[in-house]
């Protein structure tokens, strides 16, 4: 199954042709990281791996979500997925905004920020049809953790995978009604 891979924030960006599944299970969004990590170990250029966090649910049961993802990015960036580098000046600006980043080790982690408010900093992952061009196949779904997990998501030939880390505020800052319009002029004013 072809299907493309994206991290933002992390420079990655490929296309890939992973086999099916050798249980006959569908292809998931886990099915190709595993298989990423294996055919571009993370110790070698252009290399690829991640960590996984199980967490408990409401329900009593547990979700698997994403902890971690690194790059052992080569200081180029392949911005169409194809394999080839195109140089800053000749792709009509569909670059790092024209800028380089050098090469090494980069990696970005799932973290709390603060406790009050709860603000933590979580993967999310948009799965688009058509290479990244149709309409986006992944959807909040109302269960325990209001998502389905990539362990389980289900993805299709001609899928792009498209992971950032974005920050989420779970809890108010204020809850006290006639304390809130003071504290967002507050805020704006900051």
């Amino acid at each position: 199954m072809d299907v493309r891979l994206r991290i933002a924030g992390l420079y990655f960006n490929r296309k890939l042709t992973v086999p099916a599944p050798s249980d006959g299970t569908a292809t998931t969004i886990k099915t190709v990281l595993d298989f990423c990590k294996g055919k571009y170990p993370i110790g070698e250029k252009n290399g690829f791996s991640y960590t996984p966090l199980i967490v408990p649910t409401a329900s009593g049961s547990s979700i698997e979500l994403m902890q971690s993802m690194m790059h052992n990015y080569s200081g180029s960036y392949d911005f169409n997925g194809d394999g080839k580098i195109t140089g800053a000046q000749d792709n009509k600006g569909l670059t790092l905004g024209a800028n380089s980043r050098d090469g090494g080790l980069y990696a970005l982690k799932s973290q709390a920020i603060s406790d009050a408010p709860e603000i933590r900093l979580v993967w999310q992952y948009y799965v688009r049809a058509n290479n990244g061009d149709g309409i986006s196949r992944s959807k909040t779904l109302p269960k325990d953790s209001g998502f389905k997990s990539y362990v389980d998501f289900e993805v299709k030939e001609g899928d792009e995978i498209c992971w950032r880390l974005v920050t989420i505020q779970f809890t108010p800052i204020e809850t006290d009604e006639k304390l809130i319009s003071g504290k967002a002029m507050q805020m704006m004013r900051a």
